[in-house]
């Protein structure tokens, strides 16, 4: 697993999160979530605001972040119904 593709793939899904409307404390969990459903990740944390995102992931010993910006916001409870799906088949996954 390469850092950087997990931490664009996780931010992608919660800058959907914030565009779509979810509440902000959500998409800090889900965020995490998602990066410990990947065994290899030691910690993971996010800070979110209406307007950016703040990913940091520590694998092998080494932290990554990532930093994004949220432009636009709508409600959208589909992309979120789907994207929380995806987030809990993760980690009823990881933990088998």
């Amino acid at each position: 697993m390469k850092s950087d593709q997990l931490l664009n793939v996780v931010g992608y899904a919660g800058k959907l999160l914030i565009e779509s409307g979810a509440e902000i404390y959500r998409v800090e969990e889900t965020m995490v979530r998602l990066c410990h459903s990947f065994h290899e990740v030691q910690d993971a944390e996010s800070f979110v605001t209406p307007t950016g995102i703040m990913l940091s992931i520590t694998v092998d010993g080494k932290t990554s972040t990532k930093i994004m910006r949220v432009h636009s916001r709508g409600v959208d409870l589909n992309c979120i119904d789907r994207i929380n799906a995806l987030s809990r088949r993760a980690s009823e996954t990881a933990l088998l």
